[in-house]
């Protein structure tokens, strides 16, 4: 699961996928370092309410995102 959010002022989108009982594996956070490079503004925030946060991903680049997180 994930959600989507428009990002003020800059056109693009921040992914916010879920984590059951936000635990996350290292290969899971390197997988998302990795998206984080591809598709967004090389930018993967760790929240205070322990989620990842994906910034700076374009529209026309979800399609390639999701196949690879298998939405």
């Amino acid at each position: 699961m994930y959600g989507i959010y428009g990002e003020r002022d800059k056109g693009t989108y921040m992914v916010r996928p879920r984590f059951i009982e936000s635990k996350i594996s290292l290969d899971n956070l390197i997988f998302f370092l990795d998206l984080a490079k591809r598709y967004g503004d090389k930018r993967l925030h760790l929240t205070t309410r322990q989620d990842i946060q994906l910034h700076g991903n374009k529209k026309r680049r979800f399609s390639q995102s999701f196949k690879r997180i298998k939405v």
